[in-house]
């Protein structure tokens, strides 16, 4: 008989990525100056208030996969708005909770658009970020890089 392995693939990359993508998360969230019911609504059903207050001791060991592509958005987030602000991180703050009448926005901030759309929300506001920044930053592949 075979011996299979006791984790797929996916539970690996869901490991491997769960305490470096929960920690930016948190500092993220703490420079913008978000509460933890913000934190929860961000992450939406992936996380209940008590998990997050577990990550506030511990970083995960594993994170779902709704959590983890929420993670990314708003790491990419985060990143363009530093990208477009650069020198000046509190103008990124800023411009989160400044109402606009753009789309998507319809006259909320980007960050109460976030809160209320979810997921959905979370893409759009990345793309728009990285629509502004003329696309999103450019890093080499795994094939380009050299030791």
């Amino acid at each position: 008989m075979q011996n299979l392995p006791s984790t797929t693939p996916d539970d690996d990359t869901r490991a491997r990525l769960a305490a470096p993508g929960v920690g930016a998360f948190l500092r993220i969230t703490t420079a913008w100056g978000l509460t933890d019911t913000q934190r929860v609504a961000l992450l939406g059903n992936s996380v209940s208030m008590a998990t997050l207050h577990a990550w506030h001791q511990r970083a995960p060991s594993i994170a779902s996969a709704d959590a983890l592509i929420r993670l990314s958005y708003l790491l990419g987030i985060y990143e363009g708005l530093e990208r477009l602000f650069h020198g000046a991180p509190e103008h990124g703050r800023q411009w989160l909770t400044m109402n606009r009448s753009d789309y998507p926005f319809s006259g909320i901030s980007p960050l109460n658009y976030m809160l209320s759309e979810g997921v959905d929300a979370l893409a759009a506001v990345r793309h728009y970020i990285d629509h502004v920044n003329g696309g999103p930053p450019i890093r080499p592949s795994d094939e380009d890089v050299t030791t």
